[in-house]
């Protein structure tokens, strides 16, 4: 298993910021829609309604964000890490290759012993 690299691991932490402030203003929407007070009380509420954006459908879009990010990094640095494994196993399959064209082959010869024949 290969550690996760330095910029893997900030691209991870961006993603999971993103999602955990998604999640919080999806609860916080959650919350000031649910919570029985007046408007003068309910600061979330009240918050909604000056930024005319509701705090659930943001969440919604940070978390989908974070999400993405993550998917995008899984995909990136996985492929990265399956090019270092073939590299590595074309890398053995090299050197094998050559070590064995490097090897001494001997042929197989036969010793007879001969006689000196004097020809007239």
């Amino acid at each position: 298993m290969k550690k996760i690299s330095k910029k893997e691991l900030v691209w991870y932490i961006i993603s999971g910021v993103f999602a955990l402030a998604g999640l919080v203003f999806i609860v916080f929407g959650i919350v000031g829609h649910a919570l029985q007070v007046p408007l003068q009380d309910n600061w979330i509420k009240q918050a909604e309604k000056a930024t005319n954006f509701d705090f659930r459908y943001f969440g919604l879009i940070l978390f989908g964000a974070g999400l993405v990010i993550s998917l995008i990094v899984l995909s990136v640095f996985s492929k990265q890490v399956d090019r270092d494994a073939e590299k590595t196993i074309r890398r053995k399959q090299r050197l094998n290759t050559a070590a064995l064209s490097n090897m001494e082959i001997k042929p197989s010869v036969v010793e007879v012993p001969a006689e000196d024949v004097k020809s007239e």
